[in-house]
């Protein structure tokens, strides 16, 4: 303390260069992480400069308008396939759950009586198109219209069978739509900037109808593909099961019984027979039963091709969203 008394200027000099030695080194460190961080962003944009660069196409605002142009006819494209496949569905239309109750019980009265008509076994609640509570009941308001459209797509799959005279429908089950069980299928509004809200609508939905039936084989395909190729609503089979009604084929030894409950080709008439009608004499061939030894052909069977086929089919009824109107920017 005596020395600091006595030399106070340099003591103070002293103290004044630690001081500012630590405030360079402060200023220093400081500078020395601003260094490195600008080093390692220059770092980062000179990769990005030289992916850009080395891209294709580069992204300069001649190829940044190409993009635009494609991103535009891209939507113009989806917007006018999807106003196509709209042509492809039942119209949804707006009618009231007593208006559609009216509808199902015409509708139910046509099919059964179509069904009378053509021969077609209508077994249990057939039908009801599988829409039995409706008959007695009303369904929600909001749930009609979808009703209405389902209720025509399955009385479309059903006409095709009963038009193809199929032996017998043996059972149906359709899917419930969304609305009957409180969802909601429509889309919410859109945002600005043609964004679609969280709880959107998907571009395609659908709901299922399962059918089982009996038919002949020879008709079995022209059936489905007349369902399939339907141009008032578009369909997608999911399921197709084949059973035939006869599960084991013919001995094949045993010509007196006949394949497919067809009785057996009586052998032609031989000459001599007072049945048989005269066989003219052919130049150089000797008449049937001339040749000794030699065996009657045996009569021809059908072997498959007769026998009925028990079908299960299911169906999806698909529906596609309406283009969108705010276009994307």
């Amino acid at each position: 303390m005596s020395w600091i008394k006595e030399n106070k200027f340099l003591a103070g000099f002293t103290a004044a260069t630690v001081v500012g030695a630590g405030a360079l080194g402060f200023l220093l460190f400081q500078a020395k992480g601003k260094y490195d961080q600008a080093s390692t962003n220059f770092e980062q944009e000179s990769l990005e400069l030289n992916r850009l660069q080395t891209s294709k196409p580069f992204p300069n605002d001649e190829n940044v308008k190409k993009l635009d142009a494609q991103k535009k006819q891209y939507a113009a494209a989806i917007a006018e396939l999807q106003k196509g496949l709209g042509k492809l569905e039942i119209p949804l239309e707006q009618i009231s759950p007593q208006q559609f109750m009216d509808r199902l019980r015409s509708t139910v009265d046509s099919i059964k009586q179509r069904a009378g008509e053509n021969s077609v076994k209508l077994n249990g609640d057939v039908g009801n198109l599988g829409f039995d509570r409706y008959l007695s009941e009303p369904p929600r308001a909001e749930a009609a219209p979808a009703l209405a459209r389902e209720l025509k797509a399955v009385e479309m799959i059903l006409a095709t069978l009963i038009k193809n005279r199929v032996t017998e429908i043996k059972d149906l089950a359709r899917d419930e739509v969304p609305e009957e069980r409180g969802g909601r299928a429509e889309a919410d509004p859109a945002k600005p900037g043609g964004k679609s809200g969280k709880n959107a609508k998907d571009l395609v939905a659908s709901s299922g109808v399962q059918i089982g039936y009996v038919t002949e084989q020879s008709n079995l395909m022209d059936t489905l593909n007349q369902i399939i190729s339907a141009k008032e609503q578009f369909f997608i089979p999911r399921v197709v099961a084949f059973k035939s009604e006869k599960e084991t084929g013919p001995l094949r030894n045993d010509p007196s019984v006949a394949s497919n409950n067809v009785a057996p080709v009586p052998p032609p008439p031989q000459p001599g027979d007072p049945a048989a009608p005269p066989v003219p004499a052919l130049p150089g061939v000797p008449p049937p039963g001339a040749i000794p030894g030699v065996a009657a052909a045996p009569p021809q069977r059908i072997i498959v091709g007769e026998e009925k086929v028990e079908t299960t089919l299911r169906i999806e009824i698909v529906n596609f969203a309406a283009p969108a109107t705010t276009a994307s920017k």
